[in-house]
């Protein structure tokens, strides 16, 4: 009876401790993709989010908001230094989407991402957290194993299994699934069960509902079957996921529900970019069995059409290079790369038009830009791009940049040496650190988010504190919990100017209006809209003097005399969520009183009030 204990337990942890090598590379590729669109809408709000002269000077961050965590950004209140590392963070997010170095990428973003987080912790939501989550993970597993620069370029080959199983992936697959669980945990309010009504009420916040959300809002009897089917997906989710029978069917199972919940996320709620992170963490759920079907899905139904093979100088190890490069990132799996030199007609042709050759299924070959757009047709993902690359200018475009490159390859290589260069990459970090690493990563979450749900006291994590909030690895998942807000609204900011006019200093161009909004959610982005409603909720003079101020400056930068900014008042217009069938009821809240000095940018201090 214990051998079949034993035999049990062992086959569940082999695949509880599992997870698919592609599934790891499409995590990596999503969540590089994301954080470099993040990047380049920070540089938009540079100067208002990292800057002295922002909204959040360090001076204020060290009073009011700061918890002693680490943060590069720090060092300089200028906005050339912050504008310096999202730019490094960005190129890092673009070698780590490509699999290029990858370890040191991830290591650059999980520094540069926390201490941007560190710097600006007001303008934080829940996608932020869990990026740091699978930072931290991806640093302990092979995340360039496949589809990428340094699976192509390695002079060792990277594993052959797709199946890859260690402590690290154990612990990544637990990171996901404590997301929901812990999250059905501190839904504890009546809306979410027995009432159901979670939902509703989730897409009664007019200032995150989009007009998917607020056509579904019609449908009663559906929000409610959604609010149960939330609910429930996410009490179950750890159970599908490390099932000890049929584990990786139900693993798929899970992948597909919790996938299509964050779709309706997407599609009915304004929430950043917390639903693509959260789909780029279910990568890690995703099963042999899925990327089997949708290899027969995408594979050309001619074989024929697999048998394309590329052929190169040999003497050219730059083309070489290029050969692997362009077989991982134009997904050809089953290509074959071999030297011209090997294969007479190959060679004859190499040798006549100095020229890569392309023999496809069909026994034709292809030669230059051409050769390129054969793989295009072989390709599992990029087929689709063949035909537009036919186009004559394109065509002849792409033929005479292969022309100027095959001519100067000496050159491009030196060049280029940086990156194709192949060098050994260590695939499995394997180890007594790393599992001692593992183990106490694994412990130190779990205890902390055991902690924010109350089943800990606070002098477990005491000690873990400093550690655990330096890499920014503290998390709560508590969105919607323990239910929906029911205080939705907007925000109107009535300023008096030097000549006596009233104006919405949001809305210069129109009339000062009490109304709401056309468009509640039309805010500049996500990031100023929660900074705004959380200074409400945090009350700190500190931090309504700082924004305070940062407005005055940045409208008195461009007024005219007689037509600066001489006070304004930041009023919350509350309207709370009725229950299903009932009236909302209308408020509003002066949360601070602002003078700006006349003559000066620096504006006089006021005092916060409420009415």
């Amino acid at each position: 009876m214990l051998t079949i204990v034993q035999g049990a337990l062992q086959r569940w942890w082999q695949s509880a401790s599992s997870i698919d090598l592609r599934g790891l590379a499409a995590l990596r590729v999503l969540l590089g993709s994301i954080l470099l669109s993040d990047m380049v809408l920070r540089l938009t709000d540079l100067e208002a989010f990292y800057s002295d002269g922002g909204i959040l000077p360090r001076s204020t961050l060290l009073e009011a908001a700061a918890d002693g965590r680490f943060s590069l950004l720090m060092a300089s209140g200028a906005s050339w230094w912050p504008a310096a590392i999202i730019v490094v963070t960005a190129l890092a997010a673009l070698a780590f989407t490509l699999g290029w170095r990858t370890r040191l990428a991830n290591l650059v973003l999980f520094v540069a991402v926390g201490s941007m987080q560190s710097r600006q912790p007001l303008i934080l939501i829940g996608g932020d957290i869990l990026i740091m989550a699978l930072l931290f993970w991806c640093l302990l597993l092979p995340a360039g194993a496949r589809w990428s620069a340094d699976a192509a370029l390695s002079s060792t080959p990277s594993p052959r299994r797709h199946r890859y199983r260690s402590l690290a992936a154990f612990g990544l697959l637990v990171q996901v699934v404590s997301v929901y669980f812990f999250s059905a945990v501190l839904k504890h309010g009546d809306a979410w069960w027995p009432d159901g009504t979670a939902v509703y009420y989730a897409l009664e916040l007019d200032r995150y509902t989009t007009d998917i959300g607020r056509w579904l809002q019609q449908w009663p009897m559906l929000t409610r079957s959604l609010s149960y089917g939330v609910y429930g997906l996410e009490w179950l989710a750890p159970l599908l996921v490390f099932a000890p029978v049929a584990t990786y069917r139900l693993r798929l199972l899970a992948f597909v529900l919790l996938m299509g919940m964050h779709i309706g996320f997407l599609l009915c709620l304004e929430l950043g970019h917390f639903p693509w992170v959260s789909m780029a963490s279910l990568m890690a759920l995703s099963t042999p069995g899925l990327w089997q079907m949708l290899r027969r899905k995408l594979d050309p139904k001619k074989p024929a059409a697999l048998r394309t093979r590329i052929y190169y100088d040999r003497d050219c190890a730059f083309c070489h290079a290029s050969c692997h490069l362009l077989r991982v990132f134009l997904v050809l799996p089953r290509t074959r790369i071999e030297a011209a030199q090997d294969t007479p007609r190959a060679h004859r042709l190499m040798e006549a038009h100095w020229s890569w050759v392309i023999i496809d299924g069909e026994r034709t070959a292809h030669l230059k830009f051409e050769a390129f757009i054969a793989l295009l047709r072989a390709s599992l993902l990029f087929r689709w791009l063949a035909p537009l690359m036919q186009w004559s200018p394109i065509q002849r475009f792409g033929t005479a940049v292969y022309d100027r490159v095959a001519n100067g390859r000496g050159a491009v290589a030196a060049w280029t040496r940086w990156f194709w260069q192949p060098r050994p990459v260590r695939w499995r970090y394997g180890g007594a650190h790393q599992a001692v690493a593992v183990v106490v990563a694994l412990l130190t979450i779990t205890v902390w988010n055991a902690h924010t749900v109350d089943w800990l006291s606070r002098t477990w994590v005491t000690p873990l504190a400093p550690v655990v909030q330096t890499l920014r690895l503290d998390q709560r998942w508590d969105m919607f919990a323990p239910e929906p807000s029911r205080r939705d609204g907007w925000i109107v900011f009535p300023a008096t100017l030097e000549n006596g006019e009233t104006i919405d200093l949001r809305r210069p161009q129109q009339a000062l209006t009490w109304q709401r909004p056309e468009r509640p959610n039309a805010h500049r982005n996500v990031r100023w809209h929660s900074y705004e409603w959380r200074l409400l909720a945090l009350k700190n003079e500190a931090l309504f003097l700082a924004y305070g101020r940062y407005l005055c400056r940045s409208y008195n930068a461009e007024a005219v005399a007689g037509q600066r900014l001489v006070r304004f008042d930041m009023v919350y217009v509350i309207d709370t969520s009725p229950p299903p069938g009932g009236q909302s009821s209308v408020e509003r809240r002066t949360a601070w009183h602002h003078r700006c000095l006349p003559d000066s940018p620096t504006p006089r201090p006021s005092t916060p009030a409420s009415s």
